[in-house]
């Protein structure tokens, strides 16, 4: 098989690890150079892997793109994101990593990244509903619990693109296999009906909307705060469990930006984060029988 594709968008992260610079965990001794053919690690899913290949290419190695587009350069040099504009005219994999402005820093997830979640005392479920674009973006969804150290643990991140029945069956259906406290879903897209049909699936579930009212950039900086390192917490407060690229990837890229596209994982992520208690919401939060009540309505079965 043979695929192409440039840094940047979904799966840039999965791509990059999987053939561009892969994980030390999947590699006999050193790791592979570009155009050095290596064959990963057998493990337990993969008992015969096949090999693999990277092979870089810049714009020199396509004259016909240049001719056929003499533009083609001056337009990928107006792009205002320094690390997309390096990363497309010279293959550079590891520049877009990291985005000027960007609430998370690809280091931070990185120092603080553990493989298991030790034992919690909470564990919250959110969802952040689709907005319904034409684009069909996907319903976030994520999962955190609260350690018994006091550290947050980000233990599962998906976006699903499902019909509204079938995000409630598998929503209740991922709240029992985790074990999960709570079901959070905000208010502004989908919480009037979200936790109705949630109830048609499994009345016991208990769910809580909470409402969005302030813009995604102010309520993601205090749990973007959690994971950088500090004098006090070397790895941060905040941890992410084994490697989730697709959350990854909306957190080292996110600005808040005017325009930026709305990252669902991200904001599913930063709602159970506000919701266990470790970073405060703003405006209107008080404390009440020792849970954080912050313009949140708890969902009562009739």
């Amino acid at each position: 098989m043979i695929a192409t594709t440039n840094p940047g968008g979904v799966g840039h992260r999965w791509v990059k690890r999987r053939y561009v610079r892969p994980d030390p965990a999947d590699v006999d001794g050193l790791l592979p150079q570009p155009g050095q053919v290596w064959r990963p690690r057998p493990s337990l899913d993969r008992p015969a892997p096949l090999t693999r290949c990277f092979l870089p290419a810049t714009l020199e190695d396509n004259p016909a793109l240049l001719e056929r587009d003499p533009g083609y350069r001056h337009r990928l040099r107006m792009i205002a994101n320094r690390g997309l504009r390096r990363a497309l005219e010279v293959g550079d994999w590891d520049a877009i990593d990291v985005v000027e402005g960007a609430l998370w820093q690809p280091e931070w997830l990185d120092l603080g990244r553990v493989q298991a979640a030790p034992p919690s005392q909470r564990r919250v479920l959110a969802v952040d509903p689709s907005d319904g674009d034409e684009g069909g973006d996907a319903y976030g969804v994520a999962v955190c619990s609260l350690g018994q150290d006091r550290h947050g643990y980000v233990e599962f991140s998906a976006g699903w693109a499902m019909s509204p029945h079938q995000l409630a069956v598998a929503t209740v259906q991922l709240y029992h296999d985790l074990r999960c406290d709570r079901v959070a879903v905000e208010k502004n897209h989908g919480g009037k009906w979200i936790p109705a049909l949630i109830k048609t699936v499994d009345r016991s579930t208990p769910v809580s909307t909470v409402w969005a009212s302030e813009g995604k950039r102010t309520r993601a900086e205090p749990v973007a705060a959690l994971f950088e390192p500090d004098q006090d917490y070397p790895t941060g407060r905040c941890h992410i469990v084994g490697r989730q690229d697709q959350l990854e990837g909306e957190l080292t890229s996110y600005t808040g930006l005017p325009g930026e596209t709305s990252p669902n994982l991200l904001d599913a992520m930063v709602w159970a984060c506000t919701q266990l208690g470790l970073a405060p919401a703003s405006g209107g939060v008080g404390r009440f029988d020792g849970r954080v009540a912050a313009q949140t309505q708890i969902w009562k079965p009739a």
